[in-house]
């Protein structure tokens, strides 16, 4: 063990890293060298966290490369969350970048407002020289970056021996077990198989249940379901009982791969989400206008399948019209609502949305009657199908030239609701299928014909 300045905390931190390092532990020793950091910054620990930052694959530097790609407003939004992070010279480093750079000149107050709060704690002299040297003509710019320049105040240097740590450093990412992940390419070759066989499948959930948590890195604290795809994460749930802590994970580099995400208002619209094509929005995830606003008419997303439940209280009406049109979302294919938002189904089904997406879902909950007026709106509607869903029913219309013509019945057990809904069905039904997870007795089959007394069918299937 080196001998350094003096057995202060940060020497502590150090001989933990250390440790860590020689452990093949490279997060537990980037954890311990920011530990170091807050109490004593220097430039060589700098690049020693640098270092450890790239063997570790945390988060942080691609949530620092997302403030300077796509909008401010998300820029910002992302500035915000890393209010609660410690001190960390590659923030820093990032901070000052864009106060040279100015990436952002049209409207963008708001922004650099937050970032000179957050430059304001850098203590770095050679980086408050690089500050000290931004020059803008921007009128509204440059009354904030002179405020900033007053507020900076440069500390010393600390000095630490570090000759130990940069050399287990270099050690580590020399190493060909830092460079390679020999379970991951295990998974990766398992999950790319056509089929697997039980002996596989063991396998796949031996390497999830033992590799998981690392591969997944911070955000497995917040995940309270997940699967895997090729090696990487695909599909997961946020804790809606953790969502306090999103904010904080927004950007990191695991969500890339997620391509479809349930519960993650703080996260959905990060920039760093370039693979998300479904999301889920359950009751009480959609906090603030601005959320729903920016999902809806903001920024374009490539999002195919929406899936949301919860209503803005304050202005509901102004969000059913901007979910009507859906203008942020072109690749849109599959509208799924429920909850508040489903009391607006006639709106919806006239809206440009429904005339747009392939099938548009209405999820009733069980005591709603009225999931039988949905039949009395279809001939506004244009979408190529219209499935409702209550309880364990399921009615699927599609859509032929003269309107809803085929309609398919999956049910189980409330039969007096099948039968209430297939009576309200619209006269252009020329085609029945209904399929049950039980056969039918004489009564039940009774109840159904009568219900479809009158109706001229061209196909009538019933089990």
């Amino acid at each position: 063990m080196p001998q350094y300045c003096s057995e202060d905390l940060s020497t502590q931190h150090l001989k933990r890293a250390l440790a860590a390092l020689h452990d093949h532990k490279p997060a537990v020793a980037l954890d311990a060298l920011l530990a170091a950091w807050a109490s004593a910054p220097s430039p060589a620990l700098a690049a020693c966290i640098t270092t450890a930052s790239r063997l570790a694959a945390d988060g942080v530097p691609a949530s620092l490369a997302a403030l300077t790609e796509g909008a401010w407003r998300d820029a910002r939004a992302q500035l915000i969350a890393m209010r609660k992070w410690r001190p960390d010279p590659r923030v820093d480093e990032q901070v000052t970048r864009i106060l040279e750079t100015l990436p952002y000149r049209v409207g963008a107050e708001k922004f650099y407002v937050e970032l000179a709060d957050r430059a304001a704690k850098i203590h770095d002299p050679a980086l408050i020289a690089r500050i000290a040297a931004v020059r803008t003509d921007i009128d509204w710019l440059a009354p904030i970056v002179a405020k900033l320049k007053k507020k900076l105040k440069p500390k010393k240097p600390v000095k630490l021996n570090l000759r130990a740590i940069e050399t287990a450093l270099a050690a580590a990412t020399a190493s060909p077990a830092t460079q390679r992940d020999d379970a991951r390419d295990e998974l990766i070759a398992l999950q790319s198989r056509p089929k697997l066989a039980p002996a596989d499948r063991k396998r796949e959930s031996a390497l999830l249940k033992e590799h998981g948590d690392r591969w997944l890195g911070a955000i497995a604290a917040i995940l309270s379901d997940f699967t895997f795809e090729r090696g990487y994460l695909a599909t997961c749930t946020v804790d809606p009982n953790k969502e306090q802590l999103a904010p904080a994970l927004a950007g990191n580099p695991a969500w890339s791969t997620v391509h479809t995400l349930a519960d993650a208002t703080q996260i959905m619209l990060h920039p760093v989400m370039t693979a998300l094509r479904a999301l889920e929005l359950r009751p009480s995830r959609i906090h603030g206008h601005d959320v729903w606003r920016e999902l809806y008419a903001g920024r374009k997303r490539p999002i195919e399948r929406l899936h949301v439940t919860d209503l803005d209280d304050a202005s509901p009406i102004v969000q059913i019209d901007l979910l009507g049109q859906a203008k942020a979302l072109p690749a849109l294919r599959e509208l799924v609502v429920g909850g508040a938002v489903v009391r607006h189904h006639a709106a919806l089904l006239g809206s440009p949305v429904a005339k747009r997406v392939e099938t548009l879902v209405l999820v009733f909950a069980s005591n709603d009657d009225r999931s039988v007026e949905v039949f009395a709106s279809l001939a506004r509607a244009k979408t190529k199908r219209v499935v409702v869903r209550q309880g364990d029913l399921t009615l699927t219309l599609e859509r032929g030239k003269p309107g809803y013509d085929r309609v398919a019945v999956e049910l189980s057990r409330d039969l007096a609701r099948a039968t209430r809904l297939i009576a309200a069905l619209p006269k252009t039904l020329r085609e029945l299928r209904v399929t049950t997870t039980g056969k039918l007795d004489r009564s039940a089959r009774t109840a159904l014909k009568n219900a479809l007394r009158g109706r001229k069918l061209a196909v009538c299937e019933l089990p």
